[in-house]
């Protein structure tokens, strides 16, 4: 172990105290540290404050923090079994009832615990594990200005891991940094971009962003799924990449949520770069669009309009017509004949379509949305099918029926992930 390292220690957050405390050396102290359990040892740590002649200092911060004094602590290694830190709460009319700190709530055992732990390691680096933790946020800003201060004091480099907003706000960019992946990198951005991506990110979005280096954008997971569909029918080399494609739903096709998703990823990850496919509606203005943010519109009112084509939609009710030889679960018996299904279809194609639609499928769309004339297919059929499992339309089209929007699409996906 290098000689250095002596000068490192890590102090977890509270995990409790117990009620009783026998006084250890600085070896045991450290193990139990290094287990996770540092409140066993917080007595030992307050002991070794006043020995070193902090005593006062500590008892005026605490005393101006929670509003209670400090006892002398009263220790003799030869009759006494255990350690023992009273306190009193100074109230406007004298003196409160003297306490031992087992009594004391956790916000104020964790602050005596990073108070007598930086007190004690003075001219070391402290890794200081969510030194926020059960602290109201009222009082996280005085604690982590006392922090540096006395850091300051006592020359001691701190290493802060926190989710704490009042932290974040209160620390210069220069020193904020990420330690996801195997390399820290230091944030870009300003400090309201930060909190609002630890609100907006999970750490396996963090992990994804790292590992791909690429995100796709779409309304929902059905969307993706089409696009599965056709680029196995295609043949497409996509195929691979789109099982494995780091996805997002924006639930709703607006440019807002992807584009904020990936500003706080970009944060994280600024090497990350993304795609987001959105349905037919007026062009996003570019100044809304961040770096490194490709947006694609359908030439088509929205991705279900691709699926509006007779013989795929008639293909689909057979073959959905041979699988349903009775009725749906909770429902009365009864035999469908998949062939009466087909012609019924037909029928209600020809009469609904536009005749050059009908006729001509690829060369021509329908007056609006494709997701809402299939709603009303199905129903008439009553075929028990839901918008998020229209990818299996997708799933009986040939090659040849594929519209040619479709193939760009995954050429310019394609492109963009190899950038």
């Amino acid at each position: 172990i290098p000689e250095d390292a002596n000068k490192v220690f890590h102090l977890p957050p509270l995990s409790g105290v117990q009620t009783q405390e026998i006084k250890v050396e600085l070896g045991k102290q450290r193990h139990v540290i290094g287990e996770g359990r540092p409140g066993e040892i917080l007595r030992n740590l307050l002991l070794q404050v006043q020995e070193k002649g902090k005593w006062d200092d500590l008892c005026k911060q605490i005393k101006e923090m929670f509003n209670v004094q400090l006892a002398k602590i009263s220790f003799n290694p030869s009759t006494d079994a255990h350690i023992l830190v009273r306190y009193r709460e100074v109230g406007s009319r004298g003196k409160g009832c003297l306490l031992e700190i087992a009594s004391g709530g956790s916000g104020f055992l964790q602050f005596l615990l990073l108070a007598a732990f930086l007190y004690v390691h003075d001219n070391s680096i402290l890794l200081i594990d969510e030194p926020d933790s059960h602290m109201h946020v009222r009082l996280q800003q005085g604690m982590y200005d006392w922090l540096q201060k006395i850091a300051a004091k006592n020359n001691v480099q701190l290493l802060i891991s926190t989710h704490s907003e009042v932290i974040i706000n209160s620390t210069d960019t220069d020193y904020i940094y990420t330690f996801f992946g195997r390399v820290p990198k230091q944030i870009q951005g300003d400090k309201r971009q930060i909190v609002r991506a630890l609100k907006e990110i999970s750490a396996v979005d963090i992990l994804n962003a790292q590992d791909k280096k690429f995100i796709l954008f779409a309304e929902g997971i059905s969307d993706l799924r089409l696009l599965k569909s056709w680029a196995a029918k295609l043949k497409h080399d996509i195929s691979r990449e789109l099982n494995e494609v780091f996805f997002e739903p924006t639930g709703d096709d607006q440019v807002d949520k992807a584009r904020e998703k990936f500003k706080a990823l970009r944060l994280i990850e600024p090497s990350l770069k993304g795609f987001f496919i959105r349905d037919n509606v007026p062009k996003t203005v570019s100044s809304q669009i961040p770096p490194d943010l490709e947006v694609r519109h359908w030439l088509r009112k929205e991705i279900e309009n691709y699926l509006i084509i007779p013989s795929v939609l008639e293909e689909f009710v057979r073959k959905h017509g041979e699988k349903e030889s009775v009725g749906e679960l909770f429902e009365p018996l009864q035999v469908k004949s998949a062939q009466s299904q087909v012609e019924k279809a037909k029928q209600y194609l020809k009469e609904s379509l536009p005749p050059k639609v009908y006729n001509n499928p690829l060369e021509n769309d329908i007056d609006g949305k494709g997701g809402d004339f299939l709603d009303k297919f199905f129903n008439e059929l009553r075929i028990n099918i839901s918008k998020g499992e229209y990818w299996r339309i997708a799933d009986v089209m040939d090659k040849s029926e594929i519209h040619p929007d479709i193939q760009k699409m995954l050429d310019d996906l394609q492109a963009a992930m190899q950038v």
